[in-house]
């Protein structure tokens, strides 16, 4: 059920960072890439990449700086960096350790073996990623456990929360506040599940600005509808706080759009098949 991962580039040669994007495309994870070090950390906190591939030599802060900063943020504490340079100097590889990266890789590089790094690097993070770093909830390894289970069930019901406007809410409210209200979003489906559907529904998430919901209940639109119009609430009672700081600043709107998938729409026998028939589920609002 996991998304293509994110890769963030940070590499100031515009050749070597096209070879880059170009093969890990090829590969079929998205990419972002950036020729500064300042432009890292804030792209990296927007984002949330599975993995970082970072240049020593920057313009700006160098790459030990970038590693340093990612590493100080509770939202990229744990995403793995992997440093491109041609230095040798046993001093800087020292040096970057320090700073928290993960592994080094040398200039020129073998796209094969980057490739080959990557990937490992990308799959023992999402393995040891058990709960969202916002919001304390399942992600990764343990919802797809989760799926795994109801698809072993006659009745199950999946459905997924999207919020929409979350980027130009985040960029208009700031990380902290955006945060808070991913949080209390967490909170209001966590609770309204353990009140109304049954022992053993899972709440988790998807990405990081996507929740899902598994029950082996046969539906999930009547709890949908109840708990649609708490998420909103939730979402404008964060409204007030920008007017205070900025009468002439507009709040940017959030969204919510439901994605609901049943037993009764078929059988999946795996998760790449049941994502296919989520990716090709339109998505609502209520």
């Amino acid at each position: 059920m996991a998304e293509k991962p994110l890769l963030l580039i940070v590499e100031d040669d515009s050749g070597t960072a096209s070879l880059l994007e170009t093969y890990f495309q090829s590969q079929n994870y998205r990419t972002e890439c950036v020729r500064r070090g300042e432009e890292a950390e804030p792209l990296a906190l927007d984002t949330h990449p599975d993995l970082v591939l970072l240049d020593i030599r920057l313009p700006g802060i160098d790459g030990f700086e970038v590693a340093r900063r990612l590493r100080n943020s509770r939202r990229t504490a744990a995403v793995p960096i992997l440093m491109l340079t041609d230095l040798r100097d046993r001093d800087d590889r020292l040096k970057g350790l320090e700073a928290g990266v993960d592994d080094y890789l040398g200039k020129p590089f073998d796209l094969q073996e980057i490739g080959l790094r990557v990937r490992n690097a990308v799959d023992r993070a999402r393995r040891k990623r058990t709960a969202n770093s916002v919001t304390a909830l399942p992600e990764g390894k343990p919802v797809e456990d989760g799926l795994q289970r109801i698809l072993l069930q006659p009745d199950w019901s999946i459905v997924t929360i999207q919020i929409h406007g979350m980027d130009a809410f985040r960029a208009s409210r700031g990380f902290p506040v955006a945060d808070d209200m991913l949080q209390a979003i967490g909170q209001a489906l966590q609770h309204g599940a353990a009140v109304q559907l049954k022992v053993g529904a899972m709440v988790g998430h998807l990405s990081f600005n996507e929740f899902v919901i598994l029950s082996d209940m046969p539906s999930l639109l009547e709890f949908t509808k109840t708990i649609a119009a708490t998420l909103d609430q939730t979402a404008r009672s964060f409204s007030p706080v920008m007017a205070k700081l900025d009468s002439h600043q507009t709040t940017a709107e959030v969204t919510f759009h439901f994605r609901f998938l049943s037993s009764t729409d078929g059988t999946f026998p795996s998760l790449d098949s049941l994502q296919n028939a989520l990716d090709q589920t339109p998505s609502r609002t209520l």
